[in-house]
């Protein structure tokens, strides 16, 4: 529970928010609902 744990966790959480072009386009849906209106 040092700041090592969060570290790895933080990256993994926002490489999905900010992979636009990730290979499952349900996971950005459900992550991004604007990708939904569009």
């Amino acid at each position: 529970m040092t700041t090592p744990v969060p570290r790895p966790t933080a990256p993994v959480r926002t490489s999905r928010r900010a992979a636009p072009s990730s290979p499952s386009p349900t996971a950005v849906r459900a992550v991004r609902p604007r990708g939904a209106v569009r």
